[in-house]
């Protein structure tokens, strides 16, 4: 490093053209519609023709100089916005067989994005010791316990996305085209869950020959949008980032959409733990925002007031706030909450006991990624299921790679007093990442090393984003 920045091989052939507003929605809008044609294809013709499809999409991306197009699609295709890619009609898959299991779109990408960092010189990521120590922890515990094959695999593919996903996003380009489309995404999410609530199915619906999708509309129900809340989440987090810049490369307008948009659809998922985690996120910013607010008051007050005032005088929308409301916030539901673990996320205290009673059994080490764990697990109960697999051991190294992740971002400068003006980003991502641990740690164990394509793909962006801007500060990173 020694003060020099990383010489890094360019990522997007500079033009004029490239830079402007108008050449980026383009873009956006036809990279959605572009996977939806894909899905409509992948849902009505035969299986050969979508991994043929998945293996163009590989081969081009492992050519390509630049990254965020690529990255988007592999979003698009794990937060499926509007079911569109959920394996419930048809799953994007590569191959699928008793014998091997799954190779999804999904973990070959990952593979694939692990071929194209290792052609050219590694960009740096500062929490990669402790994440290799976790990793060294988790194959320990697979020699001492066993664990199936397969499933190990997987585990380490999808979680090694933390250590590849900050080399692919390494310019504050990448990472400003890739926002944008998110932006977009997310306003088709909006969409998508607009005809869900409006038809009480899917989109997917309509891209797929399976009438066991469509379903009766029921007025006086909550329909529930949880499809794309990935999306969603992100979109709020870009949405504060553009907003508290200087001179922002995005429009305050479309910045403004992807905050108020991602966090109606968020609330429009009816989830205690996503809710009060975006609240709490937006609410501690906003002290960091409160100059620019103040400068712009007059542009802020009625931007906010209107979108409200028009969301509410849409019927479908008023009705399922009312209800989310009903179903997460109102005191009677907290003082007086239903403990059925299968339909309400306080019911998951019943769940969450089931996990401690077996981790008690072996509370230094747990029981690894065993049989016998995995007749216990919860993949509704965060902290609890990382203690069940790893033990009391392993949830220390796991905060020890979170908390370092924090520390390093936090302790750059003087966060009462900072002296640089980014400073206030990166404390922007330490509380997205409290954000993802209070997700985590209320609604599903997204931190777990184990849970997934999707969600690794979420907040491995917070990780993406968080090295960048700290490798900046030390004048690694341009």
């Amino acid at each position: 490093m020694n003060g020099k920045a990383l010489s890094l091989p360019q990522t997007t052939q500079t033009t004029t053209r490239e830079h402007t507003p108008r050449y980026m929605l383009l873009q956006g809008v036809m990279l959605i519609a572009g996977m939806l044609g894909i899905a409509l294809i992948h849902y009505n013709a035969p299986a050969s023709v979508s991994v043929i499809i998945q293996l163009a999409f590989l081969a081009l991306f492992f050519r390509s100089i630049v990254n965020y197009p690529w990255l988007f699609i592999m979003m698009f295709v794990s937060f499926r916005p509007g079911g569109i890619f959920s394996p419930i009609a048809k799953p994007f898959v590569l191959i699928e067989s008793s014998a091997f299991g799954i190779l999804s779109f999904e973990m070959m990408f990952v593979l694939v994005a692990w071929l194209k960092v290792l052609k050219t010189k590694l960009a740096p990521v500062f929490y990669q010791r402790r994440f290799i120590i976790v990793i060294m922890y988790i194959l320990l515990l697979v020699i001492v316990f066993g664990t199936r094959p397969v499933s190990l695999i997987r585990t380490m593919i999808f979680f090694s996305w933390l250590l590849v996903v900050p080399r692919l996003l390494n310019t504050q380009k990448e990472i400003d085209r890739l926002f944008y489309i998110i932006f977009l995404a997310n306003a088709f999410a909006f969409l998508t869950n607009i005809y869900k609530v409006a038809f009480a199915s899917p989109v997917l619906s309509l891209l797929t020959p399976d009438f066991t999708l469509r379903r009766a509309l029921d007025p006086e129900a909550l329909i529930r949008t949880a499809e794309a809340i990935q999306f969603a989440h992100l979109s709020v987090v870009g949405g504060l980032y553009y907003l508290s810049m200087e001179h922002s490369p995005i429009s305050s307008l479309l910045a403004y959409s992807g905050l108020v948009l991602g966090f109606i659809n968020i609330v429009s998922s009816a989830t205690r733990g996503w809710i009060i985690g975006t609240i709490l996120l937006i609410f501690l910013y906003s002290f960091f925002m409160l100059p620019r607010l103040f400068r712009n008051i007059m542009i802020v007050i009625p931007v906010v007031a209107i979108t409200i005032t028009l969301l509410w005088n849409i019927a479908i929308i008023r009705t399922q706030l009312t209800k989310a409301y009903d179903r997460i916030l109102y005191y009677e539901n907290i003082a007086r909450p239903d403990l059925n673990e299968d339909t309400t996320d306080i019911g998951r205290v019943r769940r969450g006991a089931r996990v401690m009673d077996k981790y008690y059994e072996s509370p230094w080490v747990g029981f690894g990624f065993s049989e016998e764990a995995r007749d216990y697990i919860d993949s509704h109960t965060g902290n609890q299921s990382i203690l069940l697999n790893m033990g009391l051991i392993g949830y220390l190294l796991m905060l020890n790679l979170w908390i370092w992740f924090v520390f390093k971002l936090i302790s750059s400068d003087n966060i009462l007093r900072p002296r640089n003006p980014e400073y206030k980003h990166r404390v922007l991502v330490v509380l997205a990442f409290l954000s993802v641990f209070f997700i985590h740690s209320t609604s599903g164990a997204f931190l777990h090393p184990t849970i997934g394509a999707s969600t690794t793909i979420w907040y491995g962006m917070v990780f993406a984003l968080g090295n960048y801007l700290y490798l900046k500060d030390k004048h690694v990173l341009t």
